[in-house]
């Protein structure tokens, strides 16, 4: 193993060659276009070798090899200081140029023959090696925890986004389904308001036309003298009795189709209702849309009152009960 002072000569050396690492080797303003651009990658090699030296414990070197690397170190230093001192006014500069050049191409060879393969050997000797690989397996195995844990705490955010998206669903659909109850019982009341002001008008008209009757009934037709004068009496009576008849008889229909929208509104209305009872009740997937289906066939298939004649029957197997079955299932996917 080298000695100390074997050791502290090589250091010396190394700390002269690494005094050139801060200073402007390759290109300078006073160099003008003249560079040593050719020599960087060995002028970086030189001064990568004595920087790995630097940080090494260089007891374990042979003594020879630390003389060695002394020795190699220390030819550089001349070249390297001739950069350093490089003009453009002494002699041929471009001539001057590529003989530092190939000097500093020699010595980077001889450096990388005689010391480099020491660096590795060296860095195991420091213990960087087994240390890094110790630290790497530590780092690894806590990484790995940490990617167990993460695993861990995402499942369970996953689990409770899942479970406040389906809460969101539930209490989106509750909500409108609220609203769409108000709103099928508020239009329920206002048909039925008005199918009772239609009424009215009905029986009204209804009590014109039998009052009219029983006065062209009751009228004294013994002062009409001829036919002539008599008919036209009569035709305008006539006239004005169809009339009310056929106005009350146009107000009962009128009756009868509002009553009718007000029995189908409300059954619609106590329809979504019976939708949120189930839904709060059951906590099955199956039951609720089945209910839902239900509910939904309620409200868009044609229901009969018996007040109005139906042009068709209901159809369980309409349009929009197919979309809402689609949508559904849709849903359930997601």
């Amino acid at each position: 193993m080298a000695t100390k002072d074997r050791v502290q000569n090589l250091m010396a050396v190394v700390d002269k060659v690494l005094a050139y690492k801060d200073k402007e080797m390759i290109s300078r303003s006073a160099w003008g276009e003249i560079s040593f651009a050719e020599a960087q990658f060995d002028i970086q090699t030189i001064l990568d070798v004595a920087m790995g030296l630097k940080n090494l414990p260089l007891v374990y070197l042979p003594d020879q090899i630390a003389n060695s690397a002394r020795q190699q170190l220390e030819a550089a230093l001349p070249t390297f200081a001739q950069i350093d001192s490089f003009k453009i006014s002494n002699g041929d500069p471009s001539a001057r140029k590529t003989q530092i050049i190939a000097q500093i191409h020699s010595h980077a060879d001889s450096i990388c023959l005689h010391v480099s393969s020491w660096v590795p050997y060296l860095s195991y000797r420091q213990g960087d090696v087994a240390q890094n690989i110790s630290k790497l397996t530590s780092i690894i195995g806590e990484a790995q925890k940490m990617l167990d844990a993460c695993r861990d705490k995402i499942a369970e955010k996953q689990k409770q986004a899942d479970d406040i998206l389906v809460k969101a669903r539930e209490a989106a659909a509750n909500a409108g389904a609220s609203v769409f109850t108000l709103d099928f019982q508020e239009e329920a009341e206002i048909n039925k308001r008005n199918s009772w002001m239609w009424l009215s008008g009905g029986i009204v008209l209804g009590l014109a036309a039998l009052g009219i009757a029983i006065w062209a009934y009751c009228d004294d037709y013994s002062k009409y003298t001829t036919h002539f004068v008599l008919w036209p009496k009569l035709a305008s009576k006539m006239l004005v009795l169809s009339l009310c008849v056929t106005a009350a008889m146009w107000c009962g229909r009128i009756y009868k189709s509002l009553r009718h929208l007000s029995i189908i509104n409300r059954h619609r209305a106590l329809g979504l209702k019976t939708f949120q009872a189930f839904s709060a009740a059951s906590a099955d997937a199956c039951t609720k849309d089945a209910v839902l289906r239900e509910v939904t066939h309620s409200i868009f298939a044609i229901s009969s009152t018996g007040l109005i004649r139906e042009s068709a029957e209901s159809d369980p197997d309409s349009n929009i009960i197919q979309i809402a079955g689609k949508v559904m299932e849709h849903a359930e996917v997601k």
